[in-house]
C-alpha cells in the first residue's frame, strides 16, 4: 500500500513538474512573441523616423544652401541685397510652360553707371544666365525678366541670384 502511495505521490509530482514545465514553455513563448511585436515595432518606428529626417533633410538643405549665398526671397515685395552693390526689387514669380517667369528690378546703389550686367539665378537645382542690358545710372533701376524652365510655382519661393559681371561707366 505503501508503494502504491509513492506511486500516486511520484505520478502527481512528475504530472506537477510537466505541467510547471509546459506553463514555463508558454511564458517562454509569450515573452519572444512580446520581444517579437516590439521588435517589428520599433524597427517601423525607426523606419518612419529614417523618412522624416530624409525629408526634412531634403527640404532644409537648399534653405541652408541658398542662405550661405545671395539668397532672395521671391515672394517678398521690398527690395533684397545682392552682391557688387546691386539690389533686386519688385520681384514677381508666374508659371509659364514647364517653369517660372521670374520679373522685377535690378537697382544700382553704387555712384557709378553699370550696364551689361550678367547674373546667375538657381531655383532648386535649375540655374539660367541673364543679361540686364539697360544701362543703370546711380541709385536708378531697371526691369529683367528670365524664364527658368523645368520648376515648379510650389518650388520657387527663393532663388539665389549672383552677379557674375558688369559694365562699370565712371563718367
Amino acid at each position: 500500500m505503501a508503494s502504491s502511495n509513492e506511486s500516486k505521490k511520484n505520478k502527481s509530482k512528475s504530472s506537477l513538474n510537466a505541467f510547471i514545465i509546459i506553463l514555463v514553455i508558454i511564458s517562454l513563448l509569450l515573452s519572444l512573441s512580446v520581444i517579437a511585436y516590439t521588435y517589428f515595432s520599433i524597427n517601423q518606428r525607426l523606419n518612419y523616423i529614417q523618412s522624416t529626417q530624409d525629408d526634412i533633410y531634403y527640404e532644409v538643405m537648399p534653405l541652408i544652401r541658398q542662405s550661405k549665398s545671395n539668397n532672395i526671397n521671391l515672394t517678398e515685395k521690398g527690395w533684397q541685397e545682392l552682391n557688387y552693390g546691386l539690389r533686386i526689387a519688385d520681384i514677381s514669380v508666374t508659371e509659364h510652360l514647364t517653369g517660372v517667369i521670374v520679373k522685377g528690378r535690378i537697382i544700382n546703389t553704387l555712384s557709378v553707371n553699370q550696364s551689361i550686367i550678367k547674373f546667375s539665378m538657381n531655383i532648386g537645382s535649375r540655374n539660367k544666365i541673364f543679361e540686364v542690358t539697360d544701362d543703370i545710372k546711380p541709385r536708378c533701376s531697371a526691369p529683367f525678366e528670365v524664364y527658368i524652365p523645368d520648376v515648379p510655382i510650389k518650388q520657387s519661393n527663393y532663388a539665389s541670384i549672383k552677379c557674375i559681371s558688369s559694365y562699370i561707366n565712371f563718367n
